[in-house]
């Protein structure tokens, strides 16, 4: 599992650090791959157009965010599921 602290600013992603690939640090991860709230929003509405068989989410119970997104697009496929999770969302003024 991709994971990592991911620095957003005006809703792209502009770094990522503590960067890991199951237990493997990335020195230099492959940003595309980490997404702003903003872009898991949008992640959302294209399963959705999409018509993803299982999109399961679970908000943030005080601010609203996609905390955890899990799509499987074709239930009967293999390794076509992605899930996404984001905690500890700050706001930095």
């Amino acid at each position: 599992m991709l994971s990592g602290t991911v620095i957003v600013q005006d809703g792209l992603v502009v770094g990522v650090t503590n960067a890991f690939d199951g237990q493997i640090g990335l020195p230099n991860p492959d940003m595309s791959q980490f997404k702003s709230v903003e872009k898991l929003f949008e992640v959302i509405r294209q399963a959705q157009l999409q018509q993803a068989d299982t999109i399961a989410i679970k908000y943030d119970a005080v601010l609203g965010f996609p905390a955890d997104i899990r799509l499987d697009f074709l239930a009967g496929a293999v390794d076509d599921e992605i899930e996404y999770e984001a905690s500890d969302v700050q706001s930095i003024k």
